[in-house]
């Protein structure tokens, strides 16, 4: 758990793959786009939060998996807001920045990638 906003948060989809008869031997199929996860966002009072989603799923056939993630490739970093956050984690919250206003227009601009794999 980190308790500073200051420095990126790098994230990125990863898709990986391993046999049913090598449970151990993993294999990467996809690596996405570097992102960082501090320019995800809820809404409203979760702005508090980097949304990072609830949308990292996989659905596997006998022929390969689809994988579905929450990207922040697009998005960008809101120093106004990671300067709140610091000050909500250090107990002395600052007003609340307004995005609309006070961030680049890709603030939030959190997206869902996915594709289909075959190992």
């Amino acid at each position: 758990m980190r308790m500073a906003t200051a420095d990126p948060r790098p994230m990125l989809g990863v898709v990986r793959h391993a046999a049913w008869s090598d449970v151990g031997a993993w294999a990467t199929l996809h690596t996405g786009s570097v992102g960082d996860a501090r320019g995800s966002s809820g809404e409203g009072s979760f702005t508090v939060l980097e949304f990072l989603g609830d949308y990292n799923s996989a659905w596997a056939t006998n022929t390969g998996v689809f994988g579905a993630w929450n990207d922040v490739r697009d998005a960008s970093d809101c120093p106004a807001i990671d300067v709140w956050r610091q000050s909500v984690v250090d107990g002395s919250p600052l007003p609340q920045p307004a995005p609309q206003l006070d961030c680049p227009d890709n603030f939030g601009a959190s997206s869902i990638y996915g594709g289909w794999y075959t190992p």
